[in-house]
């Protein structure tokens, strides 16, 4: 029964923080994050070189889990993740040597 259950998709759904938009991501307990991550990136039409992480309560999932499935993340079906861009980058200081 478990490997039916295993087998069978779902709909999560996944809302860009930053625009408000949020897509419906047909998926298995199967699904690797970094699948989701690619499959949102592509559908809302985000840069693919920035870093994202998604939220999910009080928990979030960045890069560093990749590589787990939905059901190791305890990601299930209807749940409604947040998409969170983290920006890249640091503090520009113009080098006084130069001045």
């Amino acid at each position: 029964m478990l490997l039916f259950l295993m087998s069978e998709s779902f709909r999560i759904y996944v809302q860009d923080l930053t625009t408000g938009r949020e897509i419906e991501v047909e998926a298995y307990p199967s699904t690797k994050l970094k699948e989701i991550f690619d499959i949102v990136i592509n559908a809302l039409g985000l840069r693919s070189d920035s870093e994202y992480s998604l939220a999910l309560g009080a928990k979030e999932f960045g890069s560093q889990h990749y590589d787990k499935t939905l059901a190791e993340l305890n990601i299930r079906p209807g749940d409604r993740l947040q998409l969170i861009a983290r920006p890249r980058g640091g503090i520009y200081a113009p080098d006084e040597a130069s001045s």
